[in-house]
């Protein structure tokens, strides 16, 4: 925007008492070269664009992510497995020899033992890895789903800062053609060099301002092509600037990643529960050995031993996992109702201020600002209002241009941050992608 609000030229021609206006010929071109500059327009160079769709498309297909996304497999499949039914057999052997009244007396015992749960907790067992290993399923997917929300948004950012850059870059053009005019006219003795200095202030204040943007814009390009590995020089948005239907979104945020999570750990420390109900059960154990004694004057017996063994819990059934799988389970439950709570709540605000904006920029019509800009150009071309005015107006176009654009982003802001509040993006082709990876 251009810094001063003061006028930066004086009028060209002062009215007389008759109203009539003195101009001189160079008047005349100075008022003609200041209109031309006014109704151009600076164009930027094209240059090759990446789209929002494709930039996240890389993103979740590149190297880092896809080992990512095979080690947290592994991890879910390690998660899964639990001992197998049947337990490693203990083996035992063991040779005593003993001497007494002047004979040597040997016995030899050779044995195996199976230890078994009973009462149905190798099944919670197994129930307890399965749901372990889908809660982790779903923190994996809610963390790569904020993952993808983030890169949308550095997109976002790139293109509101691009197109900010494009009406300041637009307004400086303009301003330079000015000073490039007025110090023709100043040459030829027409205008104070005064009045060029002030323009020269001004226009340089105007640069500096769109440095800062260009920087801006350099910075965040740079932070998405290390994000997507691409050399990003421009983003196309794909957000859509409107807002989605509330109901939609709040049916959706019930399947968010982030709940089904805090979901599973709460059934989770359910099964513990139950699990630790059966502390009291006693583990079995079949054991058989094989027996052989041998007396010192060559005689000698042997045989075959089979059992069956109790652990019997008399002190400690659990009680201490028990208390601890329910505290579990209570603030799992907890947090998913304030997470549930959090997001609808969320959702809704967004959605409010989205229809509001919505509302407002519906309102507002392009065709105003045109023909506000062509009144104050007619006007300066009748001699009704002199230079000053000319140059507020166009501070006040390129004001509400930044304005409009500053909103209709918001809105693509808003579409954004209500489809990763309801856990999903708006191109369905991602949220496919995205499931594939999860799996």
């Amino acid at each position: 925007m251009i810094a001063s609000s003061r006028p930066f030229l004086s009028p060209p021609a002062r009215l007389c008492p008759t109203g009539r206006s003195r101009f001189t010929p160079a008047s005349h071109l100075w008022q003609a070269l200041v209109v031309a500059a006014l109704l151009s327009s600076a164009r930027p160079v094209s240059a090759d664009r990446v789209s929002e769709l494709t930039l996240t498309q890389h993103y979740l297909r590149r190297g880092p992510l896809q080992d990512l996304a095979t080690a947290e497999r592994a991890r879910r499949r390690a998660a899964a497995l639990i001992p197998p039914y049947l337990p490693n057999p203990g083996l035992s052997f063991r040779r005593e020899q003993s001497f007494g009244a002047g004979v040597a007396f040997a016995t030899t015992v050779a044995g195996i033992g199976l230890r078994f749960e009973i009462g149905g907790r190798h099944g919670l067992r197994r129930e307890s890895a399965a749901a372990a290993a889908e809660a982790l399923r779903a923190e994996q997917a809610a963390t790569r789903l904020d993952g993808v929300c983030e890169l949308r948004r550095l997109a976002l950012a790139s293109a509101e800062a691009e197109d900010k850059a494009r009406i300041s870059r637009t307004a400086q053009t303009r301003l330079d053609q000015l000073v490039s005019d007025l110090a023709a006219l100043v040459h030829a003795g027409e205008r104070a060099a005064f009045e060029l200095r002030q323009l020269r202030l001004s226009a340089s204040a105007h640069r500096r301002g769109l440095r800062r943007d260009e920087a801006r814009l350099a910075a965040v390009n740079a932070e998405l092509s290390a994000w997507t590995g691409l050399t990003v020089s421009g983003v196309s948005p794909t957000t859509p600037a409107t807002v989605p239907e509330l109901e939609a979104l709040l049916r959706s945020s019930r399947r968010h990643p982030l709940l089904r999570a805090l979901e599973l750990h709460a059934r989770l420390a359910q099964v513990h529960v139950r699990l630790a109900r059966r502390g009291w059960v006693p583990d079995v154990e079949l054991f058989g050995s094989y027996r052989r004694d041998e007396a010192g004057g060559g005689a000698s017996g042997h045989g075959y031993e089979a059992g069956l063994g109790l652990t019997v819990p008399i002190s400690d059934w659990g009680q201490r996992d028990g208390a601890v799988a329910r505290a579990e389970g209570a603030l799992s439950r907890a947090q998913l109702g304030l997470a549930a709570q959090r997001l609808a709540a969320r959702i809704r605000a967004l959605h409010r201020e989205g229809a509001q904006l919505s509302r407002a920029l519906d309102k507002e019509d392009p065709r105003e600002l045109r023909t506000f800009h062509e009144e104050a150009v007619r006007r300066y071309r009748a001699g009704i209002a002199g230079l000053s005015a000319l140059l507020e107006a166009l501070r006040t176009v390129e004001s509400e241009e930044l304005a409009r654009a500053k909103t209709a982003w918001q809105l693509r802001a808003i579409h954004l941050a209500l489809a990763c509040q309801a856990g999903r993006l708006p191109e369905a082709t991602l949220d496919a992608e995205l499931r594939r990876l999860s799996k």
